[in-house]
């Protein structure tokens, strides 16, 4: 059974850089790192960097497709973290719903979880090997296809007042705001407006 032993992220580069750029064995890259065999190909099969030899009669391409790999592990490297300005807001709206989330990088899975339980879409990739190979290729994140990462200001959000849920709707032009508080907490729009006299300005009484 392969070393379950958690790398930094320095640590899982420095292998990756070892094994297509400078070309070395498993067991040059033990003796360089002192991370075992097992580890070592765990983290390149997991980051999709890992080239099986025996695919290539010629040892140049060999070479020609681990210089690939590197390159498009880099670029994907420099999306995950130059892509967002770590001092910009940015979040997640669903494409077919609207509905917003501020993890847009999916750290929690919430997006994942939306995705199947929501839109109910169950083909999705099922691991990180097939997503980082997505981010590789497309240079975004898999589930892009179904949201729009957009960077906003905070002020345009109206959050939940019961929940973390949030809208760019500031308005509630569209009702999603009188939906959500209906259904998912079982408010309605006028003891809603009891509770927060402020929020009337979200609920006209005309269209409810």
């Amino acid at each position: 059974m392969p070393e379950k032993k958690e790398l930094t992220k320095e640590q899982e580069k420095n292998i990756i850089k070892l094994y297509l750029v400078d070309d070395l064995s498993f067991k040059k890259i033990k003796k360089e790192t002192g991370f075992s065999e097992n580890i070592s190909t765990r983290i390149l099969k997991t980051n999709n960097v890992y080239v099986f030899r025996e695919n290539f009669k010629s040892f140049e391409d060999y070479k020609i497709l681990k210089k690939e790999k590197y390159d498009l592990y880099i670029k994907g490297e420099l999306n995950e973290t130059t892509r967002f300005d770590s001092s910009k807001t940015y979040i997640a709206v669903c494409k077919k719903t609207g509905e917003v989330f501020d993890d847009y990088l999916n750290k929690n899975g919430y997006l994942t979880k939306y995705i199947q339980n929501i839109l109910n879409i169950k083909d999705i990739p099922d691991s990180k090997l097939k997503r980082k190979d997505i981010e590789f290729k497309t240079g975004k994140f898999w589930y892009e296809e179904y949201f729009n990462i957009i960077e906003i200001k905070k002020k345009e959000i109206v959050k939940c007042r019961y929940c973390d849920w949030k809208t760019t709707d500031l308005v509630n032009r569209s009702g999603c705001i009188t939906v959500h508080i209906d259904n998912i907490h079982n408010v309605k729009w006028y003891d809603h407006i009891k509770k927060f006299p402020e929020d009337c300005i979200l609920f006209d009484k005309t269209k409810i």
